[in-house]
């Protein structure tokens, strides 16, 4: 029976991770705790076997004066959450950061590749990091998990755009380009496997087994829903000109490749990877 906090609540993956735990099997006890506020230092850790700490700032405008905000929330707060956990003899602890410790223009991510963020989330997650990292030892575990684009049923950011894209129109530029993503319920299985087998590692970096394009993403959609489409090799060559311009950023978003190296990813042998991109999109598609 392993007995879980997790930190932050009403978080797409906060409550994707407690809904995959719960159906699972009932090894699985799991409490949360709101970080907006002081009540975490009240919580009696001392019955945790982990905490996941997932709490955020994140998917809002990044103004210079938020900068106190990120740096609280996503830097020195957990670090403060993991101190007390540590006191209180819990043995893991798992901290959620992003692949927006590296540059948005870095096309291959390996072991070797030094962060360099360039955005507050980026930044203050990465300090975070580097605050966590010497708390590790082996009577306190520390997990750092750097996931690939998070999609999914329900998720935010640039995904569900293309989700609302592919029902208002059927022609698409085809473009290889390809970025590396993580389906919902593969990265909360890959929590699971974590909590149920901590990694000597402290830096993982979880992802689908292939990394895919805009494009296919597109086709897929398209394909879920039974309907006719039309990939243009044109705009494709369109595309790649454009995305060399200044400015034009969302283009650039959608089009740019990043991709992990498959080998920084093969914890488990991707075993973590219960579902298939086909059946993922199959899944998004079908969902309302």
């Amino acid at each position: 029976m392993k007995r879980i906090l997790i930190a932050g609540i009403d978080s797409y993956i906060g409550n994707s991770i407690k809904k995959w735990l719960n159906d699972c099997d009932d090894n699985y006890i799991i409490d949360e705790i709101d970080m907006r506020n002081d009540e975490w230092e009240k919580k009696d850790f001392f019955e945790f076997d982990v905490i996941l700490y997932i709490a955020g700032i994140v998917h809002i405008k990044e103004k210079k004066e938020l900068w106190p905000l990120y740096h609280n929330v996503n830097t020195l707060l957990p670090y403060k959450v993991a101190l007390k956990a540590k006191y209180c003899g819990v043995p893991h602890f798992v901290f959620f950061s992003t692949k927006g410790v590296y540059k948005p223009n870095t096309k291959h991510i390996n072991f070797d590749t030094q962060p360099a963020p360039t955005k507050m989330y980026g930044k203050s997650k990465l300090e975070g990091e580097k605050l966590l990292l010497p708390l590790n030892n082996v009577d306190f575990h520390v997990s750092i998990l750097r996931p690939a684009v998070v999609y999914g049923e329900g998720c935010k950011g640039n995904f569900p755009r293309l989700v609302i894209l592919s029902e208002k129109m059927h022609v698409f530029p085809q473009c290889t380009s390809r970025r590396s993503m993580i389906y919902i319920w593969n990265l909360c299985e890959y929590v699971r496997r974590v909590i149920e087998q901590p990694l000597k590692k402290t830096i993982l970096f979880p992802q689908d087994r292939k990394p895919v394009s805009t494009t296919n993403i597109m086709k897929e959609l398209w394909r879920a829903r039974g309907e006719r489409y039309y990939v243009s090799k044109f705009g494709g060559l369109c595309v790649k000109y454009l995305i060399k311009m200044p400015g034009l950023n969302t283009l650039k978003t959608m089009f740019m490749e990043t991709i992990y190296d498959e080998t920084i990813s093969n914890d488990f042998n991707y075993e973590y990877c219960v579902y298939t991109f086909e059946q993922a999109i199959q899944k998004v598609a079908l969902t309302k």
